[in-house]
C-alpha cells in the first residue's frame, strides 16, 4: 500500500515511528474511532485493531461504523475521538468552522474501481448514464468527478450521479439495473464482477495524488490528549506495514 510521504515525515518528526510501547499491566485508555466503510481503503485501521496494536500502545479501541457526512457530524459532536475517513469530509467540515485537523494520511491514490454494466466498454459510453456513489461529498464522489473531467465530461451535465449508500448496496443497484455504473472499492468490486459486471477503470491508475484516507482529530483533543494521539498514530502507522 502506498503511503503519503509527507505524512510519514511528519510522524517521524514528532517521534511516533519509534519509542517504547506501554508498560505491562498499565491501564488502557479508551478511545472511540469512526470509520465510513468496511472497504480495503481502511485496512490500516482494521489491521491495527485485529493485531491488537492499539493495546500494545496502551489503548482500548472501539470502532464505530458511520456513513457519509454523519461521520464528521458525530466527530464534531464529541462522540468519537478519531475518525479514519476520506479526507474531503473533515476538510469540508473544517472549512465550515469545525475544529478538525488531519493528523495523517495513509493512501495518496484513489483505490476505487469504476464498475459498469457489460454494455459499457469505453468512457464515452457513460454519457447520459446513471453512476452510483456512496454519498455526495464522499471520496467516491470526488474521485468520479475528477475522472470524468479527465475524460472531458461534466459530472453535473453529462451523467447523473446518485447516492446509493454502502458499497454492497452498489452491487445490488447495478445488478438490479437501478444504476449503470458504480464507484466501488475492493473487495466488493469482486462481487460485482462475479455477477457479470465489468471493470472500466482502476482509479489507482489515474494520474493524480490526493490525500485519500486520512486520520482526523480535533485541535482540542490534540491539546488535551497529546500522548493519546501519538500512541494512536503509532498503532495506525504500524497497521500500514
Amino acid at each position: 500500500m502506498k503511503r503519503v510521504a509527507m505524512s510519514l515525515l511528519v510522524l517521524s518528526a514528532v517521534g511516533i515511528l519509534s519509542g517504547p510501547s506501554r508498560l505491562e499491566g498499565a491501564e488502557l485508555t479508551r478511545i472511540r474511532i469512526g470509520y465510513p466503510s468496511p472497504s480495503a481503503s481502511f485496512s490500516p485501521l482494521f489491521s491495527a485493531k485485529e493485531a491488537r496494536l492499539f493495546e500494545k500502545h496502551g489503548l482500548a479501541s472501539e470502532l464505530l461504523y458511520l456513513q457519509g457526512v454523519q461521520i464528521t457530524q458525530v466527530h464534531v459532536a464529541g462522540y468519537v475521538d478519531f475518525t479514519v475517513t476520506g479526507a474531503p469530509l473533515p476538510l469540508r467540515a473544517a472549512v465550515e468552522g469545525a475544529d478538525l485537523i488531519l493528523a495523517a494520511s495513509s493512501i495518496d491514490k484513489f483505490i476505487y474501481k469504476l464498475i459498469v454494466e457489460p454494455g459499457i466498454t469505453k468512457p464515452a459510453d457513460l454519457r447520459g448514464k446513471t453512476i452510483g456513489i456512496t454519498t455526495f461529498g464522499s471520496l467516491p464522489d470526488v474521485a468520479i468527478r475528477l475522472v470524468l473531467r479527465q475524460w472531458g465530461m461534466d459530472a453535473d451535465k453529462d451523467v447523473k450521479l446518485v447516492q446509493v449508500g454502502r458499497m454492497t448496496d452498489m452491487v445490488v443497484a447495478l445488478s438490479g439495473k437501478k444504476i449503470e455504473a458504480g464507484v466501488i472499492s475492493d473487495p466488493t468490486s469482486f462481487q460485482a464482477e462475479k455477477l457479470g459486471m465489468r471493470r472500466l477503470l482502476d482509479m489507482a491508475d489515474v494520474d493524480v495524488e490526493f490525500a485519500n484516507v486520512a486520520v482526523a482529530v480535533s485541535r482540542a483533543y490534540v491539546k488535551s490528549h497529546r500522548d493519546v494521539v501519538l500512541r494512536f498514530l503509532k498503532a495506525y502507522v504500524e497497521g500500514t506495514r
